[in-house]
């Protein structure tokens, strides 16, 4: 570059344009002394790695690590921390109320209480259950197959921020799985808390009216039927989405009954694309007819059936088993 511009020089002197010819050559010597002058400084300040800063007889470390704003525990409280530095700015400790326990926990996926395995199986069929039926049966061709293991392994390969080890956790998470599955596919709708189940069952036989159910009842066989057809999911989730904004509107004049409402939209979207029957454990139901046999007994079964349709179930005609199982569920 240098050598072009002094070659620029003489061929304007050539021409006869030596104001411009000096000008260059001017700025030309200003920047080599400029360049000389730095060298110099820096040479004087700096160690010949430039690792240290010499000021008289003291001299400095050079931290040329990029700065970070990092959050981390310190001293039983949060702390704003600049990497490389010792600059702590401590956070009011009412922003991080009841989250010590999550201060010292390294990975998303495991935790005092859960494996990273059963972590990475829960969201397998989690998000099986979300995309619809199709997804669902994939993953038991699979157990069928003993293809699960390498299904788990593709699905774990890119999660590297949750911890996966290959041969160790995907292979724990693919028996954990192959279980949920088969458990799943024992207990049924069962699977879902009985909170949640009593909830669904008190809103449709009490909330809605009969053209609201019979509606209700069809938009859900009807749903059941396209994921049967053709395996999205996304309908269900709008419906459920539709459901649980009612369940939680239903909550306000009901607070005794403490529960989920989009899990317990979900589950009620399930059991009525099955039928309107809804699933009861076995025990509930014994139970219900016990209490029902001893009110009979003592004859006072129509006043408390009375009492339980004018209390809950005033818009729909159900047996008193029927309505102490659904709230015993």
């Amino acid at each position: 570059m240098v050598a072009k511009l002094r070659q620029l020089i003489e061929q304007l002197r050539t021409l006869d344009d030596n104001v411009r010819a000096d000008d260059i050559d001017a700025q030309l010597k200003n920047a080599k002394e400029q360049g000389i002058r730095s060298l110099r400084d820096k040479t004087d300040i700096y160690s010949a790695d430039g690792s240290l800063v010499k000021i008289g007889e003291h001299q400095f470390s050079v931290n040329k690590q990029k700065l970070e704003l990092t959050l981390l525990p310190r001293d039983h409280t949060m702390v704003l921390h600049i990497s490389g530095s010792e600059y702590f700015e401590t956070l009011a400790p009412e922003l991080f109320a009841n989250t010590e326990h999550l201060w010292q926990q390294e990975l998303v996926s495991e935790c005092e209480n859960v494996y990273r395995a059963e972590y990475l199986a829960a969201t397998i069929l989690f998000e099986a259950e979300v995309s619809g039926k199709a997804k669902l049966d994939s993953l038991k061709a699979a157990v069928q197959q003993n293809t699960l293991v390498d299904l788990v392994r593709k699905t774990a390969e890119p999660l590297y921020q949750e911890g996966y080890d290959k041969g160790v956790h995907d292979a724990d998470a693919a028996l954990i799985l192959t279980q949920l599955l088969s458990l799943k596919e024992s207990i049924g709708l069962l699977a879902y808390p009985a909170q949640e189940r009593r909830l669904a069952v008190l809103f449709f036989t009490t909330a809605l009216t009969t053209t609201e159910r019979n509606d209700l009842i069809h938009r859900c066989q009807n749903l059941h039927l396209m994921e049967e057809t053709f395996g999205s999911g996304q309908l269900r989730q709008q419906l459920t989405k539709e459901l649980a904004a009612k369940l939680d509107n239903y909550l306000t004049s009901q607070p005794w009954l403490v529960s989920d409402p989009l899990l317990s939209a979900t589950y009620l979207v399930y059991e009525l694309a099955l039928g309107e029957k809804f699933v009861i454990k076995e025990a509930s139901v014994e139970l219900a007819e016990q209490l029902t046999s001893q009110l009979k007994q003592k004859s006072i079964e129509k006043q408390i059936s009375s009492a339980l349709v004018r209390l809950f179930f005033h818009r729909a005609k159900i047996s008193t088993t029927s309505c102490l199982g659904a709230i015993i569920c």
